[in-house]
């Protein structure tokens, strides 16, 4: 299999990450409001403001783990070190979307198709730094 292709998901994955993350962090009460419809008059209770600082929290974390994709990428598709911690990762997230569908109902198309996305993101990447290996042996 061409590298192309699990490079191309895996730097567009960790740029996604690293960008959404990076911008919820900066607007998380637009974010919530426009994308989540939360009421903004709540995020001004004492609730929402607790809401917000984990929502902001969540999302800087969300972009730390996308510039982890991004910085670590050679040895992710060699399937290094850092392979092992992409995996968790991605199949964290995927699940937690997995679950989420099965026990909160059903998400918009956008998040649908992130979790399509990943997936398809994870599957190359394991395929790719599988044969890598392989290769080695």
């Amino acid at each position: 299999m061409s590298k192309l292709l699990p490079d191309l998901f895996l730097i567009g994955y960790g740029l996604m990450f690293l960008l959404v993350g990076m911008a919820g962090v900066f607007i998380a009460p637009w974010e919530l409001e426009r994308v989540f419809r939360l009421d903004p008059a709540w995020l001004t209770q004492p609730e929402g403001a607790m809401f917000l600082n984990q929502y902001r929290f969540l999302k800087a974390a969300e972009a730390a783990f996308g510039l982890f994709c991004v910085y670590h990428r050679r040895d992710i598709l060699a399937g290094g070190q850092n392979f092992v911690i992409f995996v968790a990762g991605c199949f964290l997230a995927i699940l937690a979307r997995a679950l989420s569908w099965a026990v909160d109902g059903p998400p918009r198309t956008a998040f649908v198709l992130f979790l399509v996305l990943e997936a398809l993101t994870l599957i190359l990447v394991w395929r790719h730094a599988r044969n890598g290996r392989d290769q080695l042996k």
